[in-house]
This record gives structure tokens, sequence and C-alpha cells, in this order.
């Protein structure tokens, strides 16, 4: 079995799994709660194979996700960024 942080570093369910795992529990489900079904299943299935990411991925993911948030602060602006890292 491939193991997912073999993937590529711009995979969205890589990057979503690295997001929501970076999160915690709490926070993520919330995001998942705001995702159809196929998305749920690809970043749950992902999170479960994620394997042990680098801190320097991780914050690379993070980053991303901030810039992309000060881009559009809106309400939605982080969910909408969850479903396009997905695609």
């Amino acid at each position: 079995m491939t193991m997912l942080a073999d993937l590529p570093k711009t995979s969205g369910v890589y990057r979503g799994a690295v997001l929501l795992a970076a999160l915690g529990p709490e926070a993520a489900a919330k995001v998942l709660q705001h995702l159809d079904e196929r998305q749920v299943e690809a970043l749950i299935g992902g999170m479960a194979r994620l394997g042990r990411v680098k801190a320097d991925e991780r914050d690379a993911v993070l980053q991303d996700f901030l810039e992309h948030v000060q881009q559009d602060p809106g309400d939605e602006a982080g969910m909408d960024f969850a479903r396009l890292v997905l695609e």
C-alpha cells in the first residue's frame, strides 16, 4: 500500500489531509461538516494513510491556506479553499 505521504505534495487529498490533521480533531470535524460525502470520504481516507509529515511540508500547506483566507476573508473563504484543495 502506498502511503499518502509518498504522493505528490500538490495532491489535493494530501494537502487537505495535512491541513485537517494540523487543525486537530475538533476543528477538522467542523470543516468536514461543510463538505459533501465524496470529499469527506477522500479526506478521512487520506488522513488514515497520511503517515509522518515533515514540519516544513505541514507549514507550507498551512501557509497556502492562510494566504487564500487572507485574499478573501469572508465567512466561507476557508470552506471554499477546503473544497478547492480536493479538486
